[in-house]
């Protein structure tokens, strides 16, 4: 019977490319903080990947201009163009859009602004919510024990998104 299970690896992206699931919890230096993953770029049983959910944890902006609307840009921008590219051993790389894959479809934002003041600057929360069992991407992905697995979260330039959190829900011993 196959047990349910969920992966998780945590990252801060703000490059054009980070890779998930690639080190083991024993090498991570946060250890199971970080990921729960039993070994580098592999699982130690058959797994079979049936979601796929991102969440992007709170983040907080900052510019030194008043009103700067652009930090809220470049967060759209992120959403927009970002994607996951995923490779089971030698298979062909499948794609899915990050917009597709989030845990949450619920966004929110506040811009704070100071005026008049010695220092004008513009500081922004944004948050997309918690994991609810109704978000992420519903996938069938089977892996294979002890064969690599690629995960990569990529998009177009370089935005800084903070800290994102990868879930792969699976069912282990298929």
């Amino acid at each position: 019977m196959p047990e349910p299970y969920v992966y998780y690896d945590r990252r801060v992206v703000s490059s054009t490319k980070t890779q998930f699931f690639h080190e083991s919890m024993g090498r991570s230096p946060d250890g199971p903080l970080a990921t729960n993953m039993p070994k580098d770029l592999q699982f130690d049983v058959n797994i079979r990947i049936t979601k796929i959910a991102v969440v992007l944890e709170p983040v907080v902006l900052s510019s030194t201009a008043a009103a700067d609307t652009g930090l809220l840009d470049e967060y759209v921008k992120f959403l927009e163009t970002a994607y996951i590219e995923l490779q089971v051993g030698e298979e062909s790389v499948k794609y899915f859009p990050v917009i597709a894959c989030l845990a949450s479809v619920k966004a929110e934002g506040s811009l704070h602004y100071t005026q008049a003041s010695a220092a004008n600057a513009t500081e922004l929360i944004a948050s997309l919510g918690p994991a609810l069992p109704e978000g992420g991407l519903p996938v069938d992905i089977t892996v294979p024990a002890n064969t690599d697995f690629k995960f990569w979260l990529k998009q177009k330039e370089a935005v800084n998104v903070g800290l994102v959190q990868v879930l792969l829900f699976a069912e282990r011993g298929v």
